[in-house]
This record gives C-alpha cells, structure tokens and sequence, in this order.
C-alpha cells in the first residue's frame, strides 16, 4: 500500500474512533498540520511515528496497510437456537463502547463482546440486509433512566441519524473526550439541539448523571470534518430484571 493508501486508512479510523486530527497529533508529538499531510497522503513518516498513530487509535499496525477487513473467529455469527422459530430471530453485535460505531464507516473488523439474539420484527424493515446497521450497545450509567439504566442492553440504528424531536439518540459530546451518552432530543434549530434525559428527580438533577442537563449542542462542523453528532438512533431498549 501507498502513503496516500495508508492515510486513507488513518482518517478512516481516526474518524471511526471520534478524534480529531489535533488530539491525534498531541498524543504523538507531532503538529496537526502533519498529521493533516500524512492523511492526505502528502507527508513522509518513519515506522516509530505510525506506530505510534496505530496505538493511540487502538488499532493493530497492520490495520492501517490493508483496507480489507479482517474477520475474526468470534465475529461469525453463532447458530440461534430457541423454542421460538429461528427464522424469527437474528444476532447482532454487541459492543461496550458507542464511540467506534461512527455511521458510514466499517466496522466488520471490531471484535464484539458477544452477539445479541434479536426478533427480526425489531429491525427496520428496508434495511434487514444492512450489514451491520442495527448493533447493540451496553449502557454505561443511569443517565436516560427509567428508559435506559446501567448494564441495559441498546438497539441503535446506526444509518438513522436525521434528527427528530422526542427520538433518542446516541450523541458525541465532543467537548467531553468524545464520549458518546444516549438522551432523548427535546429540541432542534438549525445551529444546536438540546438533549436531556427523562428522569424528573431533582436529586439526579442537582449531583447525579444529569446535573449537566439540558444540554445544548452544535450542529457546526469544523474545517477538519468532525465525525457525526448522532451516532444512531435507539430502536429498542432491554434493562435487566433484577
């Protein structure tokens, strides 16, 4: 592969992973400028800087000399086995973390936590043989309960991301370390939305998850082309018995 081969493929995982090219840069002490050059495929790097783009991006060397993806065992979607007809069921990924499920971009070479037994009822009808459109996501706090609690196994959409007030979505807060949080969109203009969360407790609202919210959004992309606001669309939601 080329340099302009292999700074395809640093975008694309810098853009899957949410960075910008400035946060790429500072960890690997370079400026941003370079950076920008090495994607274009316009500047010359030794193996010690790649390696280090590669491990701050989380992804194996050989990740960024080969755009096919690599399918590893686990990736094989297991047999379904119910009492239910099978034919009435699928799997899809289940992962810990929304932020390397950027919409448009592949994901068939991320490792899943497991896979997720889902009614094929649940996905959207035009798109059953999307690959890879419909994932599960694991909840990481209390932050949209009582909808979605800690540990509730998320649904999302990832090519569904036109934004419509009382959906919820899974966002980039980008000026929180590109974390990603799932609330529901109460409102939208053409520069911002607001997003919040269902629970009225005061006391959440004062010292817990939502003490931050409502929480105003921009719409306005920077010249380096930041990854998408919304992440996908919740379809379903299952929390935990117990």
């Amino acid at each position: 592969m080329d340099k302009q081969g292999i700074g395809r493929a640093i975008r694309k995982k810098r853009l899957q992973k949410g960075f910008t090219q400035r946060q790429v840069a500072a960890a690997c002490g370079v400026k941003p400028s370079y950076i920008a050059r090495i994607e274009n495929g316009r500047a010359n790097f030794t193996i010690e800087k790649l390696l280090r783009v590669a491990a701050f991006l989380q992804v194996p060397p050989y990740g960024l000399f080969d755009t096919r993806p690599l399918v590893p065992f686990r990736q094989k979607p297991p047999r379904l086995v119910f009492d239910s007809s099978e034919a009435k069921f699928t799997a899809v990924k289940l992962f810990a973390d929304a932020r390397v499920l950027a919409p448009g971009y592949e994901i068939s070479e991320l490792i899943p936590l497991d896979f997720f037994p889902v009614l094929k009822d649940l996905l959207p009808p035009p798109s059953r043989s999307d690959k890879d459109r419909v994932v599960a996501v694991l909840a990481a706090d209390d932050s949209m309960a009582p909808v979605i609690k800690r540990g509730s196994v998320i649904g999302l959409d990832r090519q569904d991301t036109e934004p419509r007030v009382g959906e919820i979505y899974a966002f980039l807060l980008r000026e929180v370390q590109n974390a990603v949080t799932f609330k529901r969109l109460t409102k939208i203009d053409r520069h911002h939305l607001i997003i919040d969360g269902d629970n009225p407790d005061p006391a959440l609202r004062k010292s817990g998850e939502l003490k931050e919210y409502p929480l105003l959004l921009s719409l306005k992309k920077s010249e380096q082309a930041d990854p998408a606001l919304i992440r996908g669309r919740v379809l379903w939601v299952l929390n935990r018995l117990a």
